[in-house]
């Protein structure tokens, strides 16, 4: 008798599992650009991505184009991930925990650690209320930011 749960085991399967298929289907759906005329994918891919590196560009003006690559992929990476999970019987990595939490305390501190280090005073006046008197203002920051 199968359990509800035999379908995440790559190693149990009836006669095929769809798990090791998933592998292949990133390398499929890439588009490639042999053709003269571009298929919907290839456009659909380069529109998102000119879209993300635009705004990318906008955000890190003065900062490496390898930086700008390394969030495309990380962005596609996940995007893939994602994607495979409408697939029947399969178990998408992005919903383990051991691939987001990585994942999502790396880019929250990185985000935090890059803000505090370049635009320090953005980042005290979003610790301070509104309407906070001028002579509290240190004192608030100070409060925010251990109770955070």
């Amino acid at each position: 008798m199968n359990n509800l749960f035999s379908i995440f085991d790559p190693s149990t399967s009836m006669m095929f599992s769809l798990n090791w298929l998933s592998l292949l289907i990133p390398m499929i759906y890439f588009p490639n650009q042999f053709w003269l005329k571009k298929s919907k994918n290839l456009i659909m891919f380069m529109t998102i991505n000119n879209f993300l590196l635009n705004e990318f560009n906008s955000m890190f003006k003065k900062y490496k184009l390898i930086l700008i690559i390394n969030l495309l992929t990380l962005f596609n990476m996940i995007l893939f991930m994602n994607f495979l999970g409408m697939f029947p019987y399969i178990f998408t990595p992005s919903s383990h925990l051991s691939i987001t939490l990585p994942l999502s305390l790396t880019l929250w501190l990185s985000i935090m650690i890059f803000n505090w280090l370049n635009k320090t005073k953005k980042c005290f006046a979003h610790l301070v209320p509104l309407n906070t008197p001028p002579a509290l203002m240190i004192f608030m920051v100070l409060i925010e930011t251990i109770s955070t």
